[in-house]
């Protein structure tokens, strides 16, 4: 990004700020946005919460191959531990159809964070 020729004056008055030469910047919940607004994805509120946490998608093409994978890359969060999830696409070369589709295992902090389980409460009927 070009840098401006801004004076001292000028970034208080507009309040601009200059970013770290390392430091990443980012739209704020760009991927949970991107996949909640899409068509091909069916995103519920707990899986909202969990993709308030993803920061990046990664595409892994195999040379030579049909095969890929796809990593979704996490912030630290309260649902798993897992830095990273990948979901890996294999081919049949000759007939180029998906032969198998394999996924990291999720390990759920605790099954309360499972969006996949639902808690059911049973009321207890008294005897009076």
């Amino acid at each position: 990004m070009k840098s401006l020729n801004l004076s001292a004056e000028e970034k208080a008055k507009y309040k601009i700020t200059e970013n770290d030469a390392n430091e990443e910047v980012a739209i704020p919940l760009y991927w949970q946005n991107a996949i909640k607004n899409s068509k091909y994805f069916a995103v519920n509120e707990k899986d909202e919460l969990i993709l308030a946490h993803l920061k990046d998608i990664q595409l892994n093409l195999v040379a030579d191959k049909l095969d890929y994978s796809i990593d979704f890359i996490f912030d630290k969060n309260e649902f798993f531990n897992h830095d990273k999830l990948t979901i890996q696409f294999v081919y049949d070369d000759k007939k180029f159809e998906p032969l198998k589709q394999t996924g990291t295992n999720i390990i759920w902090s605790s099954s309360e964070k499972n969006p996949l389980l639902k808690t059911k409460t049973k009321k207890i009927k008294s005897n009076f």
